[in-house]
């Protein structure tokens, strides 16, 4: 369910690229990607802060399945992949400036060290969404290439 809902949450990326230029290039394949893995260590550690509820329930979340320790590792091993998936796109593409990739690299590093520190899923949880705020705000314009009138000019475009 987790990766079904990964899916549809990346999809505006897409399609909001796709509307402004025609196309679907390279940054926002990679802006769906930042949300598809950024969705399940987001659910994991609220999974986490309220694992006794899920076992009571008998939902089964990762850590009723796996454990707490496996499911820290999960969510540690997908924030390390959000870290490089950040810094390929300010590499390979030109629609984000070195303001995103400051905020991005620096509260997405807070991220993996919550991901260590943290046991109960609490502090990962919370500051998850400081992170997620925060990088989509440093990020909140993207340049469109051929987003204007003509293939020349490029269109900000409001990811939120």
């Amino acid at each position: 369910m987790i990766v079904i809902g990964g899916a549809a949450g990346a999809m505006p990326p897409l399609v909001g690229w796709a509307a402004v230029s025609g196309n679907l290039a390279l940054p926002a394949l990679y802006l769906f990607a930042i949300v598809f893995f950024w969705t399940p260590p987001h659910f994991w550690a609220l999974a986490l802060l309220l694992h006794r509820d899920y076992q009571a329930a008998g939902i089964p979340m990762l850590p009723v399945v796996e454990g707490i320790t496996r499911t820290r590792l999960a969510i540690l091993l997908y924030t390390l992949l959000l870290f490089v998936l950040t810094g390929l796109l300010f590499l390979s593409t030109s629609v984000l400036g070195i303001y995103y990739l400051i905020g991005s690299m620096t509260l997405t590093g807070l991220f993996v060290i919550f991901a260590v520190t943290d046991s109960d899923g609490g502090a990962l949880f919370f500051g998850e969404f400081g992170d997620t705020d925060a990088t989509r705000s440093t990020g909140s314009f993207v340049t469109v290439p051929g987003g204007g009138t003509s293939t020349s000019e490029t269109t900000p475009v409001m990811l939120d």
